[in-house]
């Protein structure tokens, strides 16, 4: 049914775009595979903003089952995710990386893996200033 539904919407951008974010925001097992596979879709791009946040701010608000996985694997995705957006449009790479900022409400597990992704995105080379900005305030916060 799901496949259906996307096959008779996919014309609408509104719709699919709220297709996405059902589809990311699930709370059913294997979030972040799910994740990959609906950006392996062809009417999903990088490079539209509005179908991207879709994706994953539904993923990070949502999906939290799937994002707070004790593997760290939805960290671990979002992160990717942020780097990759990084040089195509830092708004929404710096917006995908607010949730990483997050990490002093969790518990200590999934706190301790929160901040190697930000790490990992701060010594990234040539990161925009939107998305430095974010990353390294919260890690400074956290260091002082």
């Amino acid at each position: 049914m799901i496949q259906a539904f996307a096959a008779n919407w996919s014309h609408h951008q509104l719709v699919m775009d709220a297709w996405y974010s059902a589809q990311a925001g699930s709370r059913r097992p294997g979030g972040v595979e799910r994740a990959r596979q609906l950006e392996c879709r062809n009417d999903f791009t990088v490079t539209n903003p509005k179908r991207v946040s879709a994706l994953y701010d539904a993923f990070t608000r949502n999906g939290l089952p799937s994002f707070h996985h004790p593997d760290g694997s939805g960290y671990e995705l979002l992160v990717e995710r942020v780097l990759r957006l990084s040089p195509i449009n830092s708004q929404v790479a710096a917006h995908l990386a607010i949730p990483l900022t997050k990490y002093k409400k969790l518990d200590s597990e999934r706190s301790s893996l929160m901040p190697a992704g930000l790490q990992a995105i701060q010594v990234a080379a040539e990161l925009p200033n939107d998305v430095l900005k974010i990353v390294s305030k919260a890690l400074d916060e956290d260091s002082s």
